[in-house]
């Protein structure tokens, strides 16, 4: 056991054009109270100093370990770079623009054992005027929820509800719970998304025989209104984050994991509405791919219909509103979202 809380800890950390933040994401990191780091920072063909930030941060510390990609890859393929770099016995992803409390890799390694396979904290979402500023709380005693494989596969719905990231981030991993993951499988089907979130946290959980959370915040994400997933010139990621839901629902549709399915289809039709807006506002209407989205949220509708668990009200009415008028719906309800109240959130 005490060997094990003294493992090797591989932080994976993606790099591309953030020469502002990403100083207090590194100092985040080598600063932690847990020395057995080793610290992969991958820059993604940065055009800014990003890249000579690191470099600057691998001759004082030498945990730390920078690789560079001469063209830009992405967030997904830069990630699994350094994964194959790691030589850790677990494995904490962390992006660029965000950070860590000091003790949180300590906190999450002091509760592991040979039968847990991820370790998650919680976290705060912080906007921009107060993230350079943020001071953490000091670290107490925490409550810790063990979760068996079944009920973790099945909380996976639920899990924001515990403060817990449905992302990669925000947990440790044993390495080999990785190895357990058909990658090569998500590669071929999507090639840009190699290490997506929404594909691979629900897979890890599925794959992990015990789950445990820390009732500590241990991750402060920066919410950031230029990323991806708030850029309607996003199509690639807004396309295929509906076909990855599809992989992930297929992953869920076992007797144990009711409630989480349930979740998900639930938060499926409500994100689609949005995605499916993007591509009718700012791609020409674009007939083939709406074809294959729409074909996609009928195929969930008719199954959300039938379900017999639990459903919000509000959330009931908007898939229902939208499903019978896709263009007023989204006019009305998805423009103030997207283009008012998301924006604003940012500014908070």
């Amino acid at each position: 056991m005490d060997g094990i809380k003294k493992s090797k800890v591989s932080v994976i950390v993606p790099v591309y054009n953030d020469e502002k933040y990403i100083q207090i994401c590194v100092d985040s990191i080598i600063f932690q109270t847990y020395g057995n780091l080793e610290i992969i920072l991958v820059d993604d063909a940065s055009t800014d100093h990003s890249l000579e930030i690191c470099q600057q941060y691998a001759v004082c510390d030498n945990r730390i370990n920078v690789l560079h990609n001469e063209q830009n890859l992405g967030l997904s393929k830069s990630r699994e770079k350094g994964y194959r770099h790691a030589t850790g016995e677990w494995i904490c992803f962390v992006d660029h623009d965000d950070c860590m409390n000091p003790k949180a890799v300590e906190s999450l390694l002091s509760h592991a054992d040979e039968r847990t396979d991820i370790i998650s904290g919680k976290y705060k979402n912080v906007p921009n005027r107060i993230f350079e500023q943020y001071v953490w709380d000091e670290v107490n005693r925490a409550d810790i929820q063990i979760l068996e494989h079944d009920r973790a596969v099945d909380l996976l719905g639920d899990l924001g509800r515990y403060g817990v990231p449905l992302c990669l981030w925000g947990k440790i991993y044993r390495k080999t719970l990785l190895e357990k993951i058909p990658i090569i499988r998500y590669k071929k089907e999507f090639p840009q998304i190699y290490f997506e979130d929404v594909l691979l946290t629900p897979a890890l959980v599925k794959a992990c025989e015990r789950m445990k959370i820390v009732d500590q915040y241990i991750y402060i994400h920066r919410l950031d209104c230029t990323s991806v997933s708030m850029n309607p010139n996003a199509l690639e990621f807004h396309l295929q984050a509906a076909r990855a839901a599809d992989i992930v629902m297929a992953q869920l549709d076992e007797p144990y994991a009711r409630n989480a399915y349930a979740k998900f289809v639930q938060n499926f039709l409500l994100v689609f509405s949005k995605n499916w807006y993007l591509v009718w506002q700012y791609y020409d209407k674009e007939a083939v791919l709406l074809h294959e989205m729409e074909e996609l949220f009928e195929k969930y509708y008719d199954i959300y219909i039938n379900m017999r668990a639990k459903k919000s009200i509000v959330d009931n009415i908007c898939i229902r509103l939208f499903k019978a008028n896709k263009v007023l719906f989204c006019m009305v309800v998805c423009r103030i979202w997207f283009d008012c109240i998301s924006k604003i959130k940012c500014y908070l």
